[in-house]
């Protein structure tokens, strides 16, 4: 799946349309950071919670059920952020993590599980582990201070300026 941000210039008589495809896209309005985040979660109603969280606080999230479709997705267009599961089918989240670390070193990662022997295993890969269930204050402190670490690409978004993301389905 490839994501493109177009922007739509309101201010004009006639909308231009000017896409950027950026490989991790932060915006910023006035003092707010967003940040495009990843989330890996074989729960559905997890994933929904966080991308609920997340959206409030002006994130754009991108979702995968499992390990094996979250680094196809990231892969295919890196986020600043994964935040991810690490009990999954089809692909595990620690298999996921090691792999985005042989590909991507400089991939920011936050884990996360209900058993702490499976989080001890992630922390050498992560920049954050979370113990479910989340303290959500806690959690999002930590999204926030890892999206907004120096390392990403950044455009200036102007307030007449709405921005709309899309995503393309490729051929498997």
């Amino acid at each position: 799946m490839k994501f493109a941000v177009v922007l739509l210039y309101a201010g004009h008589r006639r909308a231009r349309r000017l896409p950027i495809v950026s490989q991790a896209a932060k915006i910023f309005w006035g003092d707010i950071l967003v940040a495009r985040i990843l989330v890996v979660d074989d729960d559905n109603a997890v994933r929904l919670l966080l991308r609920g969280a997340l959206e409030r606080r002006g994130h754009s999230v991108v979702e995968a059920a499992n390990g094996a479709a979250g680094l196809q997705y990231y892969r295919a267009a890196p986020t600043d952020l994964v935040i991810a599961d690490i009990q999954m089918p089809v692909m595990d989240g620690l298999q996921m993590i090691k792999e985005l670390r042989g590909d991507f070193p400089t991939a920011k990662i936050i884990t996360m599980s209900g058993e702490k022997g499976r989080l001890a295993a992630a922390q050498p890969f992560s920049h954050g582990t979370f113990e479910k269930p989340l303290y959500m204050e806690e959690f999002l402190d930590a999204v926030q201070k890892f999206a907004s670490a120096p390392g990403s690409a950044v455009y200036m978004l102007q307030p007449s300026a709405l921005a709309v993301v899309h995503s393309v389905q490729e051929g498997e």
